[in-house]
């Protein structure tokens, strides 16, 4: 049986949200993450940055924080 989310401080007080995409968009995110100026970028922080376009596109509250919004 894998950890639980107590076990793992980073995740406190946070929720999985996931979905299953073609392996391209895998790659895709990858790519982004290779650019010199993503350098060190997790893909969670891609997302995050995807999904607050997402919410700025429907005038909903961009609350997806990147890990430099959590320090």
């Amino acid at each position: 049986v894998g950890a639980s989310s107590a076990a793992k401080p980073g995740r406190a007080g946070k929720v999985n949200v996931t979905g299953y995409f073609h392996p391209d968009v895998k790659r895709s995110l990858k790519m982004i993450r290779l650019r010199p100026e993503k350098t060190g970028v997790r893909d969670q922080d891609l997302l995050a940055e995807a999904l607050n376009d997402l919410f700025a596109k429907y005038n909903v509250p961009e609350t997806a924080k990147l890990r430099s919004d959590e320090a």
